[in-house]
C-alpha cells in the first residue's frame, strides 16, 4: 500500500514492481492482459522490459490493484 493514492492518467502505460529481498518467494500465475471492472473501468497489462527475473503478465509478484 502507498501512503497516498497515486493518480494515473488513462491512455498511459505505467510500470509497477516489487523489490523483494530474502529467500525465493512464490509468484502468481494465470495473469490477464486485460480486465474490465464491474463499473466499466478497463485495465490493460503487458510485460515490462524492466523485468529481471522472468516475471511478466502471466506470472508475477503483484496479485491485485486497488482503485477508486
Amino acid at each position: 500500500m502507498f501512503d497516498e493514492p497515486v493518480l494515473l492518467q488513462a491512455g498511459w502505460w505505467y510500470v509497477a514492481w516489487a523489490r523483494v529481498s530474502g529467500p525465493s518467494s512464490d509468484c502468481g500465475s494465470h495473469g490477464q492482459a486485460s480486465i474490465t471492472t464491474d463499473d466499466g473501468v478497463v485495465f490493460q497489462f503487458k510485460s515490462s522490459k524492466k523485468s529481471n527475473n522472468g516475471t511478466d503478465v502471466n506470472a508475477g509478484q503483484i496479485p491485485q490493484l486497488l482503485y477508486r
